[in-house]
């Protein structure tokens, strides 16, 4: 009994530390160098290149776990930038809501976004904001906001890591109106207070 109690207690310590190591606790492993992003999936070897850095808050309307086999981000959002919902909605105060008429004029400025978290404790958060979201929504209750910090990125290259196959076209297809992202970090945080 007193071993196991050590062992938890041993794993409880190095538990965090092996999470928040670089592409620990993160699925993708990404590898971050030069102007480049490089995540390993089951069968994948996929490329991205960096441009500037981003800061921004979205209020979410939808979101995925993406970690399936050969998924190239860690999670996938649906979101409204919050300076647009914000002004939105001073005209339409529910305008999240599908009855609302600011409905419409927010759905035309959503935008599905990949996002690949630096490490475990990120792809955490931003697995919680889906939840959190998820919940929320079931309920009747507010929307939920993320705020991350990170770099925009886009695909550069696919290709299957035995056979060398280049995908980049058929994944470039399926992903056209996504845009991905590097985050570096995440917060969970209350629409409300933003608008």
């Amino acid at each position: 009994m007193l071993r196991l109690l050590l062992f938890i207690a041993f794993m409880a310590i190095l538990a965090p530390l092996f999470l928040n190591w670089p592409g620990g606790g993160n699925p993708l492993a990404p590898s971050v160098g030069g102007r480049e992003i490089v995540i390993q999936t089951d069968d994948l070897e996929v490329r991205f290149d960096r441009y500037g850095a981003v800061s921004e808050t979205y209020m979410l309307f939808g979101g995925t776990d993406g970690e399936m086999k050969n998924s190239i981000s860690n999670v996938f959002v649906s979101g409204l930038a919050i300076r647009h919902a914000s002004f939105i909605s001073q005209r339409y105060p529910k305008f999240y809501r599908c009855s609302s008429p600011g409905a419409a004029q927010a759905k035309r400025l959503i935008e599905d976004m990949a996002l690949i978290a630096a490490d475990g404790s990120t792809r955490n958060t931003l697995k919680r904001a889906i939840a959190l979201h998820e919940d929320s929504v079931a309920s009747g209750g507010d929307r939920t906001c993320l705020r991350f910090r990170g770099e925009q990125i886009s695909l550069r290259s696919a290709k299957h890591r035995e056979g060398g196959f280049d995908l980049t076209p058929q994944l470039a297809k399926g992903y056209r109106q996504t845009d991905f992202f590097f985050v570096n970090d995440a917060e969970i945080t209350d629409c409300k207070a933003l608008l």
